[in-house]
């Protein structure tokens, strides 16, 4: 019952993160918070918090590097911290998974990305100079999610 609740409460904030990173470019703290806080209480009610503190720790480290980095190649910021705070939470709500599935969400995000910017040249001839990435971060791990539970 406990995780029913949970995951509707989880469904509700990632709704909320799409539309506010759509509308605005930003993703509120208090989704992450309060992703991070039911990723933890999902660990404890499955008695694996330190699996999920590690999955989380791996699953955010490539975006840290392009958080770094990206800066000194592009001289823009190519990922903000909103994103790399809702991967982290997110890391927590995913738990203990393979490296296999971490490679695939990371992947999946910029391929998710990569196509909407393609599908966006060939209607309207034009590349925007920023996406929200909040939307294909939570379509990868919806995918994801899904594809562990099953």
């Amino acid at each position: 019952m406990v995780k029913i609740i949970v995951y509707i409460i989880l469904i509700l904030c990632l709704c909320g993160i799409v539309y506010k990173d759509i509308k605005e470019f930003i993703i509120p703290n208090i989704f992450n918070l309060i992703i991070a806080v039911l990723g933890i209480v999902l660990g404890v009610i499955e008695n694996d918090l330190s699996e999920r503190v590690i999955t989380s720790s791996l699953i955010v480290f490539p975006f840290i590097i392009i958080y770094c980095y990206g800066y000194d190649i592009f001289q823009r910021e190519c990922l903000g911290v909103g994103d790399i705070k809702l991967i982290i939470s997110l890391g927590l709500i995913l738990g203990r998974v393979d490296y296999f599935t971490i490679v695939l969400f990371f992947n999946l995000i910029f391929l998710l990305a990569s196509i909407f910017l393609i599908i966006r040249y060939l209607f309207k001839r034009e590349i925007p100079r920023v996406i929200a990435l909040g939307p294909f971060i939570v379509l990868s791990f919806l995918i994801v999610l899904w594809g562990k539970e099953c």
